[in-house]
């Protein structure tokens, strides 16, 4: 009994090691197949919950764009670290920058992209890095045309063109909102509502000043005054090199010199103005160059009534006169402290506070002159009987005496005639080639001259031969000092009346 037993038992055995052995064979062996016939070359794989990269079947901790298989879907995708990393992005690996969408390059797309500091046009999955000029699009989450330069989107202030035009881009996109000036490599540009205006013409501002506009440019050529509103006051701007130069001056225009006050012409402004070493005499604006008077204003930081010839105030002692009378002027200034006799140009005159007191005979004369009309703004008053010549400025019967002067007229058997004449021809000098000449001579009847006393035979005035005044000596001329004569021949137009009694 004992060895049925035993029996027994090791058969049981033997079943027992022959079922390990089985489970052995059916498990273990196929496993090891498994093993083998996954063995990893190149690309994805799901390894540990997550799609590596995998080369030559080593995981590998690249940062790229690589091809392969995942979730039964081929095509390229972004690795980072050697993960599949599922984000929007530009990425590169050998052959260059690629658009991936949630991971994956997508070779459709076409719009901005970016990486992790610079946004891109892509076109067909890749930056077009020939791109330059205005693309509509989405960047940081705000839809705009953005300014393109060579693929990139530049956040700069530039001026740039599409189909519609020229625009004005503001931190990198067009601002529709944008008003004034805005440039770029070819200049600068007017924009009104974000585009370039080509038909202004006129003044606009940034933050480095205002500038004169044409055709819609920032026109560095122009220098000069030119009309239009600046800071809201319209007017006359000057302008330097395109730009409107906030200064206070006078400076040359056109031929003339202006007065400028804080970038402004001054068009309505009269008197003195200060610039440099000069104070210049402003008539509307103007350096008046025809002035010679007398004019209240501050010289220096001293006020008074000054003497202003050849459009400036001249330091020198003079009579000189305004529409108020004549003046007895020292260095320049009216000296309104002098009381007594002054002789000038050969004349001497009576100064009672600083003004030359008329005596009868000019007083009478003065008086006759407003009884005359002129063709000119001139009058020229001849007294035989006392050999004086005034000479008058104003409009007809309003006469103002500027210069009295001697002079000598015709002697008794050759008498300058009397009545109502015309200047007319201006002779430099004249006179018998070995005997002597006259200089600065003005016609206003016949051979009846005005000119200097009588000088030698000489290029120039040098030598006086007769210079008598006062007196009536000549042979129907009217004899003057020589300044005198060179006066009417410079400044007397031709038909100015001449009034000979």
């Amino acid at each position: 009994m004992f060895l049925r037993y035993g029996k027994e038992r090791g058969s049981k055995l033997r079943l027992l090691i022959l079922a390990m052995a089985f489970i052995f064979v059916m498990i273990i062996v196929p496993v090891k197949k498994s093993e083998a016939a996954t063995k990893r070359t190149t690309g994805m794989y799901y390894v540990s919950g997550k799609w590596r990269y995998y080369e030559n079947g080593t995981y590998t901790k690249i940062t790229s764009i690589v091809k392969g298989t995942v979730d039964g879907e081929s095509g390229w995708w972004y690795v980072r670290n050697g993960i599949l990393t599922r984000v929007d992005i530009v990425a590169k690996n050998d052959n260059g920058w690629f658009y991936c969408k949630k991971g994956k390059v997508d070779f459709n797309y076409k719009g901005f992209g970016k990486n992790s500091k610079v946004w891109f046009w892509c076109e067909n999955g890749r930056p077009n890095f020939n791109a330059t000029g205005l693309y509509m699009g989405t960047v940081d989450g705000v839809t705009a045309n953005w300014y393109v330069e060579k693929g990139k989107v530049k956040f700069i202030n530039t001026v740039a063109k599409n189909s519609s035009g020229w625009w004005a881009v503001r931190k990198g996109k067009v601002d529709y909102s944008f008003n004034g000036i805005c440039s770029n490599a070819s200049g600068s540009w007017y924009c009104k509502n974000g585009k370039v205006d080509f038909s202004y013409k006129g003044f606009a501002s940034c933050s480095s000043g205002w500038f004169f506009i044409v055709d819609g440019k920032v026109d560095t050529s122009q220098t000069g005054i030119f009309y239009g509103t600046v800071n809201g006051t319209y007017g006359i701007w000057y302008v330097l090199k395109g730009k409107v130069q906030f200064k206070t001056l006078v400076m040359d225009f056109n031929g003339s010199k202006v007065y400028i006050k804080s970038g402004k012409f001054m068009d309505s402004y009269t008197g003195l103005v200060k610039d440099g070493s000069t104070t210049w005499y402003i008539s509307n604006g103007f350096v008046d160059f025809d002035a010679k008077t007398v004019v209240k204003g501050t010289v220096n930081g001293v006020s008074g009534w000054w003497y202003v010839s050849n459009g400036r105030v001249t330091y020198v002692t003079t009579i000189a006169s305004n529409e108020n009378g004549q003046w007895y002027v020292v260095n320049g200034k009216v000296d309104f402290s002098y009381t007594g006799n002054v002789t000038y140009g050969g004349q001497t005159y009576y100064i009672s506070g600083g003004q030359v007191v008329r005596d009868g005979d000019e007083n009478a004369m003065l008086k006759k002159a407003q009884n005359y009309s002129s063709n000119t703004n001139y009058l020229i008053m001849v007294s035989r009987d006392i050999s004086k010549v005034m000479v008058l400025k104003g409009s007809s019967y309003s006469w103002t005496p500027i210069y009295y002067w001697d002079c000598n007229c015709g002697a008794e058997e050759t008498e300058t005639p009397t009545g109502e004449f015309t200047t007319a021809a201006k002779i430099l000098y004249f006179g018998p080639e070995d005997e002597y000449r006259c200089w600065y001579a003005t016609q206003f009847f016949g051979e009846c001259l005005f000119h200097s006393v009588i000088y030698d035979v000489d290029d120039a005035p040098n030598w006086v031969i007769d210079g008598r005044l006062g007196v009536n000596t000549s042979h129907g001329c009217i004899r003057l000092l020589l300044e005198n004569a060179k006066w009417l021949y410079d400044n007397i137009p031709y038909g100015t009346k001449v009034v000979v009694y």
